[in-house]
């Protein structure tokens, strides 16, 4: 049994629409970012991806997939769960060079 269910994904990727024009509304930016996983094919992923793909696009948001970018076990206390020098690399190496650019108000 799968615990990915697409109506669910339907029912509260609505949600998404809401949230980005709420932010827009007050000046916020909005950037989704799926986090690295050691599972090759986790259930559901590659579905999230397509509508965050979708959702960027309509919404002028952005979204990376970084799902592969970090592969070496030592950065995880499970599959799907960083350990704490996890947290710390993978937030120097991915997560402030994208905020960084954030910060360029030219660069949308």
């Amino acid at each position: 049994m799968s615990l990915y269910k697409p109506d669910r994904l339907e029912t509260y990727s609505r949600f998404l629409h809401v949230i980005n024009a709420l932010a827009g509304a007050n000046n916020s930016r909005i950037t989704y970012i799926m986090l690295p996983i050691l599972m090759d094919d986790f259930p559901g992923a590659k579905q999230v991806d397509e509508k965050l793909k979708a959702v960027s696009r309509e919404d002028r948001v952005a979204y990376h997939n970084l799902v592969a970018s970090v592969r070496d076990i030592r950065y995880f206390y499970d599959h799907m769960h960083f350990n704490k020098i996890g947290v710390a690399y993978f937030t120097k190496t991915y997560l402030k060079p994208i905020l960084e650019e954030k910060q360029n108000p030219e660069i949308r």
